[in-house]
């Protein structure tokens, strides 16, 4: 609200403008891409996180456009110092291991959504999947990155 009050008064002396106009569509507009990153997957939801860095770099760029510099630099301290403490706890709760598997299949078609189906009815999410070689007699080589539940 500050960032709307101080920037409407640098821009015009028209004191009948909406002071946070500008503030307000800075974050509608940063909300709609925010929504665009969240999204739900059958065992949980992701993106919640880099939807609120989003918007708060949006308000960060706000705060400097209009030269709220020592804000600007005390939100972004703020938001990393969180962002990598929040990182570590996380790992500790949810104490995942992470492996990377080479698996060759005995048949030519490797079938993706099959794949992702069969792990996360084991609660095994799938961090990153390459098909390496489908032309290998009759066989295809995968390469995986798993997150293991235990």
């Amino acid at each position: 609200m500050l960032i709307g009050i101080d920037a409407i008064g640098d821009i015009s002396s028209d004191k009948a403008r909406d002071t946070a106009r500008i503030a307000g569509q800075v974050i509608s507009g940063i909300g709609f891409l925010g929504a665009g990153t969240i999204l739900q997957k059958k065992n949980g939801i992701s993106g919640l996180t880099t939807a609120a860095t989003l918007w708060l770099s949006g308000a960060i760029g706000l705060a400097v456009g209009i030269g709220y510099y020592e804000g600007a630099i005390i939100a972004t301290v703020i938001c990393l110092i969180t962002l990598v403490s929040l990182k570590g706890i996380s790992d500790l709760i949810n104490k995942k291991n992470t492996q990377t598997y080479s698996m060759i299949f005995n048949n030519n078609n490797f079938n993706q959504n099959s794949f992702y189906d069969f792990t996360s009815e084991q609660w095994v999410e799938v961090k990153k999947l390459d098909i390496i070689d489908e032309d290998m007699d009759d066989k295809s080589m995968i390469e995986t990155t798993l997150s293991l539940p235990y």
